[in-house]
């Protein structure tokens, strides 16, 4: 008899949980529009990086933060006086990625 009643309330319980996990997935793929996707700025001061900076911004965009986050997301990239090809190469990325911004940052603390 022990082993009846124990059988029976193992077999309430796999149901209850199979329901659950069932639910849980119809609410997964329900939901998708109750959350609301984050705004991010991602702020990058830079010197002297010709060699660096155009990996350094592809990964970035090509990670699955920006990839998924839409054009709310953008990365402002401050120069702060480079003298070699840096600007070059973010103008040129600028024109390639929308939400890119570069700030041109002279000596001076004047912005272009």
């Amino acid at each position: 008899m022990l082993a009846r009643i124990t059988e029976a309330l193992i077999y309430v319980l796999a149901m209850y949980g199979g329901i659950c996990i069932v639910g849980a997935i119809i609410d997964h793929f329900l939901s998708g529009s109750r959350y609301v996707k984050q705004k991010y700025e991602l702020v990058l001061t830079v010197k002297n990086q010709q060699d660096n900076i155009e990996g350094i911004i592809r990964s970035i965009f090509e990670d699955e933060l920006f990839k998924n986050s839409g054009p709310e997301c953008k990365v402002v990239v401050i120069d702060k006086g480079s003298d070699d090809d840096t600007i070059k190469i973010l103008k040129k990325l600028s024109y390639e990625y929308n939400n890119l911004e570069v700030v041109i940052e002279e000596e001076n603390g004047r912005r272009l």
